[in-house]
């Protein structure tokens, strides 16, 4: 809730409020939404040796928020050597697959 005399940061059009993560520093943070590390500087009325406060409110000038990362898709073929296709021979002849199972080595 804000009371008279807080002061509350309002980003440019064309950026984003960001909260200081642990092991962030100007680089990364720069780097990671792709801005100057002056600008944020220059926003945030800060100066370079100026060390960051893990949850400190930071405004990003010209940020985007980052794409989450696109899934990475394995597909994991059968291996032949692994399973044993199951068959039943019907009454009129015809093999027919019941399902593929894994092959088991029985004790002699």
């Amino acid at each position: 809730m804000l009371k008279i005399g807080d002061t509350v940061r309002v980003p440019p059009v064309s950026g984003i409020a960001y909260n200081v993560q642990p092991n962030d520093n100007l680089d990364t943070i720069a780097s990671k939404y792709k801005i100057d590390k002056l600008d944020i500087l220059a926003q945030n009325q800060l100066d370079a040796a100026a060390e960051l406060k893990i949850g400190q409110q930071l405004v990003l000038p010209g940020a985007q928020k980052p794409e989450p990362p696109k899934p990475v898709i394995i597909e994991k073929k059968p291996d032949p050597k692994a399973t044993k296709l199951l068959t039943k021979t019907t009454a009129s002849g015809k093999k027919v697959a019941l399902a593929a199972a894994p092959k088991v080595k029985l004790p002699s």
